[in-house]
């Protein structure tokens, strides 16, 4: 690039003095030659750098920032062309050692000339800005002949990397700048970028099978960074010195080497363990009880071994090597050591898809109901067109690729067309007729003939007399001609618990003013608030539940609003049938009727009588709409140290003694004391020790 004389001029005088300094400095380091003076030389120029910054500046042709290419998260569009180094690629990218091309490339199989090599290891060793001032510096008599077919751009790089004593120019090494860099050269070069020449010489224990044809100034460096693995040989145990070297492979080189690099080159380097994984951060444990918390968004770069990951796909335990930008940001991941990412196919009809939460749901072949995440990577096909996560709906039969918990395609086997699901209305046995009512609340009446199919969820064959009012069938037409009829799920609202027997497993249900008796499946799933692992022992006569029946049993049920209050237990009098207690809200005493057949729980386990419970319990008692205690349930104290914690949606999770994990609930009451001081849940932190009482995993009083 052409300087304007007009801009050079007004400064011309400036200009000249300051070229004189710089030329006296370089005379005077002709002598020194070592990285003090060097370093010395480099606080020097950053002031002198903003000087000749008034005029201007010449600039390399080919590569181009990372951030003037889009192609992807990585700028670059042609990662493919060399698959295993893709994660040498991106982290020497995004850390700008090494650069693309203007046209969104890498070209990772392009030969490197020395020149090039030369300047990748300069940057690798955060030299740049002082590449870039000696370049501007007026050439020495003893440079001119080493720098004859240097291109511009690459001038600075040669003169750093000499005064830095990675090239000699008078040894049989020599440096030709167009010559191709091959391995003996690059490693010769590396091994005293990253100063372990000399330090493992006597403990080899590396050997190729060609060493004779390696050159003797290339021996020991090679030997040496074999031994410290910061290369490898080939398959038949060869070294190849004369091989010439890729872009690619220069960077699988410089990675390799990292771990030797000072710390001061490496600032934007952070190593840890991941203690806490949060949806768009990580707790890392950096040892010696020092944690950072480093936020990432989901396209930042991330590997497991060679294999490209998720952000999403993390665990807690991962050891991790991550560049950071800035303070707080992390813009590439690499996990060096933890648990095996395990990928998964399955098959089986969507029964829940929330993108907003980005989770889904399906029901898989044994009618299992099973729910992953979806993050920014899951993609959606039908037909083998892309489409969005939107389009999938329920029913819609898929087939899923899932790693770790985590869905990274959905295949759109069968659509599900919501026109065919409908409500039977009556039924009329004699006729075998069904009046049943649309989607778009229309009636229609249908003859059932002996030559229709009537299935349940599995295809199994039913008969009409199976089929019920308020039943949700599944249409299935052929050329508009009704050919079967599928049985399929409906769900009771706002319903009332009147009867409940768990060795029978039956539960009557109030349905419009009636009490009907329904059959409670073996894999019935029961959800009540506060409850981890809630079971059908858990649910008692008066709860208000919503409940899907299929094929004529429970298979679904969740208890809405049970009003719950928190004690203190103080005494039971069971002649009078009653417990004396002492309010958790207003510290104010009551006494609390309870029928016979009531018996308090701890841990989910029935305890015999009140009597079991302790003086001080804290226990949760549950009332009917009238009143009556329907059950009582005494908490479980115990210590832990604070992991994580989520105020906005009631959990946190506890790290107890034996070092065991465990997510717990909490009510927006919950009672909380700092130094026996009552507080908010907004003033414990992560890392905070804790006492704490649960019950069924829902937290009702934490001490600090």
């Amino acid at each position: 690039m052409a300087l304007s004389f007009s801009k050079i001029w007004p400064s011309f005088y400036h200009l000249v003095i300051l070229f004189l300094v710089r030329y006296a400095i370089l005379v005077i380091m002709k002598y020194l030659h070592n990285e003090e003076a060097f370093m010395n030389y480099k606080k020097y120029m950053g002031v002198a750098l903003t000087t000749s910054l008034l005029f201007g500046s010449i600039i390399p042709a080919a590569p181009v920032n990372a951030d003037t290419v889009t192609a992807s998260s990585t700028g670059l569009k042609d990662l493919n062309t060399a698959p295993w180094a893709t994660k040498f690629i991106t982290k020497m990218h995004i850390r700008n050692i090494v650069k693309g091309y203007e046209d969104g490339t890498f070209q990772p199989l392009k030969q490197v000339n020395q020149v090039e090599a030369l300047t990748m290891v300069i940057n690798y060793l955060g030299y740049s800005d002082e590449a870039e001032q000696y370049r501007q510096l007026e050439v020495t008599e003893d440079k001119v002949e080493i720098l004859k077919d240097v291109p511009d751009w690459g001038r600075g790089y040669v003169l750093a990397a000499i005064d830095l004593n990675l090239i000699d120019i008078d040894s049989t090494a020599g440096f030709k700048s167009n010559d191709p860099a091959t391995r003996a050269w690059i490693v010769n070069m590396l091994v005293k970028a990253v100063k372990i020449h000399g330090t493992i010489t006597e403990q080899m224990k590396v050997s190729f099978s060609d060493e004779s044809s390696i050159p003797d100034w290339a021996y020991d460096s090679i030997m040496e960074a074999a031994n410290a693995e910061i290369l490898k040989g080939y398959e038949d145990g060869t070294f190849k010195a004369g091989n010439t070297v890729t872009r690619a492979e220069m960077t699988a080189f410089m990675y390799n080497a990292e771990r030797y690099l000072k710390a001061e080159v490496q600032k934007d380097i952070i190593s840890g363990t991941v203690e806490t994984r949060y949806e768009d951060a990580i707790l890392i444990n950096l040892g010696d009880d020092k944690f950072v918390k480093k936020y990432f968004n989901d396209n930042v770069p991330a590997f497991y071994g060679s294999e490209v990951i998720t952000s999403s796909q993390l665990k807690v335990g991962d050891k991790i090597s991550a560049v950071m930008k800035g303070e707080d940001s992390l813009i590439f991941i690499d996990v060096l050591e933890g648990p095996k990412r395990t990928e998964a196919s399955i098959e089986g009809e969507v029964y829940l898809i929330d993108a907003t939460r980005n989770i889904m749901t399906i029901e898989d072949a044994k009618g299992l109901l099973l729910t992953y995440k979806l993050d920014s990577a899951t993609t959606a096909k039908q037909d083998g067109n892309v489409i969005a996560i939107k389009d999938v709906k329920m029913n819609d039969k898929v087939g899923l690729v899932v790693k770790d918990d985590v869905v990274q395609t959905i295949e759109i086997v069968e659509a599900f067309e919501n026109e065919n699901i409908v409500e039977v209305v009556s039924v009329n046995v004699e006729l075998k007729a069904l009046t049943v009512r649309k989607a778009n609340s229309e009636l229609a009446v249908y003859e059932i003939t002996n030559t229709m199919k009537i299935v349940d969820q599995e295809g199994n064959a039913e008969s009409f007399d199976s089929i019920a009012v308020k039943d949700k069938l599944t249409l299935v037409y052929e050329s508009d001609k009704l050919v079967s009829v599928k049985l399929a799920k409906y769900e009771l609202e706002n319903s009332e618990i009147k009867t409940i027997q768990t060795s029978s497993r039956t539960v009557g249900l109030q349905v419009e003013g009636s009490t009907v008796s329904f059959a409670l499946s073996t894999d019935v799933k029961v959800k009540i608030d506060g409850f981890a692992n809630a079971g059908i022992s858990d649910l008692v006569r008066g709860d208000k539940v919503n409940a899907i029946i299929k094929e004529g049993k429970v298979v679904d049920i969740e208890v809405l609003n049970r009003k719950r209050a928190y004690y203190i237990y103080q005494s039971v009098d069971t002649s009078a049938t009653s417990i004396k207690v002492q309010s958790m809200e207003d510290n104010q005493y009551y006494y609390l009727k309870y029928l016979d057949i009531i018996k308090p729980f701890r841990d989910g386990q029935v305890l015999s009588s009140f009597s079991s419970l302790a003086l001080g319990d804290r226990i949760e008692v549950s009332f009917s709409e009238d009143d009556l205690i329907i059950r009582v349930d005494a908490a479980s104290m115990k210590n832990g140290r604070i992991t994580e914690i989520n105020v906005e949606n009631h959990w946190m999770r506890i790290k107890d003694s034996s070092n065991i994990d465990k997510y717990v609930t909490f009510p927006d009451d919950v009672l909380v004391k700092i130094n026996n001081v009552t507080t908010t849940i907004d003033k414990l932190q992560v890392n905070d020790y804790i006492r704490y009482y649960s019950i069924n995993d829902n937290l009702v009083e934490i001490n600090k």
